[in-house]
């Protein structure tokens, strides 16, 4: 695996965790990284997009993790599609759930939860939803988490708070914040006073579905 283009990190050195754990209680409570879209589930899409940037994978999962057995790969196996995902993960790319002990208490639960299974230096997250991930978010992100420990997305109009591209040690004040009883990654950023990275160009990158009608705007897209 090579390096990133904008930094010495590399992609062995990252562990995405991928949010699967929310309640999608506005789509009726529906399981949305597992919503079918274009033949894959959208986390399959967002697996799909991740693998390329780091050396494995965490899914974050409120629900049964089994219902995540398809995604489930070592880092030996080789990178044949599986039934319900079209294509796969890279061969060196490990990926496999963990379950979020802490259901309900949003994804900061999750995190501190998938920290416990991190070897690598660098942690990047996203949700599971959200299957127009840019393939060169990490590389985007790195030159100012090499700088500060922490990246944050900015798509221009809003931060995206779970866009993240954060050390080790940072993610671990993170957790402990969350211990202590914080619950929203936003107000630790707030507390950290990180700067956003800017992607106006990406805007499109951090669209996922948290709604009825977000639903209609990814289907109307096969139209």
């Amino acid at each position: 695996m090579g390096s990133h283009e904008a930094g010495g990190m590399k992609r062995e050195d990252i562990t995405a965790i991928v949010f699967c754990g929310g309640a999608g209680r506005r789509l009726g409570g529906v399981t949305k990284p597992l919503i079918d879209w274009r033949g894959q589930p959208l986390v399959g899409h967002v697996i799909d997009r991740v693998a390329e940037q780091v050396g494995a994978i965490l899914l974050s999962t409120g629900a049964d993790p089994e219902l995540y057995a398809r995604f489930r790969r070592r880092a030996d196996e080789d990178a044949a599609p599986r039934p319900g995902l079209r294509s796969s993960v890279a061969p060196s790319v490990p990926c496999r759930a963990v379950p979020d002990e802490t259901p309900g208490e949003g994804p900061l639960g999750g995190f501190a939860c998938c920290l416990e299974a991190v070897t690598t230096p660098w942690i990047f997250t996203c949700p599971g939803d959200s299957p127009h991930l840019a393939t060169d978010l990490v590389a985007r992100l790195t030159p100012d988490a090499e700088r500060s420990g922490v990246a944050v997305s900015h798509d221009g109009r809003r931060r995206q708070n779970l866009f993240l591209l954060i050390r080790r040690d940072r993610a671990d004040a993170l957790a402990e914040f969350y211990r202590a009883g914080g619950r929203a990654i936003h107000r630790w950023l707030d507390d950290q006073d990180i700067a956003s990275t800017r992607l106006p160009d990406l805007a499109d990158a951090f669209f996922n579905v948290n709604t009825h009608e977000d639903l209609a705007a990814l289907r109307a897209q096969d139209d």
